[in-house]
């Protein structure tokens, strides 16, 4: 994984998301008073950016240590895809009617209407403060106006996107999970904790392994592992060939998928 310095190393590069704004969170190093070195992934949102403050005004300073990031995904990997287990855990987590498709679609949409309808109001309130009319040879009521109408241009930067996700939520389907596919992974628990940093990447790649983070005060995290009909092939290389850093399975990405957890 490069990064902008030398010898250093983010090997949840690109893998956790902010749950507050659904960023990817970025890697920094930092030493301890005791000299030890420790790799943090922080959300980008910047308090002092009254961007960043209008579109997550109740966001907070959100960042994880990696040690803990991955002594997390162990465990996921552990119980839920090379665990003896797994099959029963997976039939728990699968949704298991369409009722429940339909909860977390409802669910979905609600949130981003609520948005929608936020961005509507914002809008109206921008356009009121233009209704009203300005001094022309007001430098400083020039420079106000200008920066209300650059900050509704970034409202409609904001509603496109929120009615395009909108859209996508209201047009999702389930997906066709096939629980069938978790047979032909090997059972291999503490495959992922031993192994060195490269076979670690290669097994994040090769279940498309996604974080979403949610606090610092509740250390929570929902993992999403992806298994498709290649699945199998790429670990199974991994067993046979450890010195391998190639992380990318063989072959055309397959539709088929096993099971997607949020």
């Amino acid at each position: 994984m490069p990064t902008g310095r030398q010898g250093r190393r983010y090997l949840l590069r690109s893998l956790i998301r902010c749950r507050a704004c659904r960023r990817r969170m970025c890697g920094r190093w930092r030493t301890s008073s005791t000299g030890a070195v420790y790799v943090y992934y922080r959300c980008p949102h910047d308090p002092h950016n009254a961007r960043h403050i209008a579109a997550h005004p109740d966001h907070g300073p959100v960042s994880v240590r990696e040690d803990i990031m991955l002594a997390g995904l162990s465990q996921f990997l552990d119980q839920y895809v090379f665990g003896h287990d797994r099959a029963a855990l997976l039939a728990d987590l699968l949704p298991a009617t369409d009722a429940e498709h339909a909860a977390r679609q409802a669910k979905d949409t609600a949130r981003l209407r609520t948005e929608l309808a936020r961005i509507d109001t914002a809008e109206r309130a921008l356009i009121t403060e233009l209704e009203q009319p300005a001094e022309p040879g007001d430098p400083a009521a020039q420079a106000y106006r200008a920066r209300i109408r650059e900050r509704f241009t970034e409202l409609y930067a904001q509603r496109t996107t929120t009615e395009a996700s909108l859209a996508a939520a209201q047009a999702a389907t389930p997906a066709d999970d096939d629980p069938a596919l978790l047979d032909a992974l090997p059972y291999a628990a503490d495959i992922f904790q031993d192994a060195p940093d490269r076979i670690q990447q290669a097994i994040l790649a090769a279940f498309q392994v996604q974080a979403l983070y949610y606090n610092n005060d509740d250390n929570q995290v929902t993992i999403r592992a992806t298994i498709t009909t290649g699945t199998p092939r790429a670990v199974a290389a991994l067993l046979a060939d450890p010195r391998t850093d190639d992380d990318s399975p063989a072959g055309p990405r397959p539709a088929q998928t096993l099971f997607h957890i949020w």
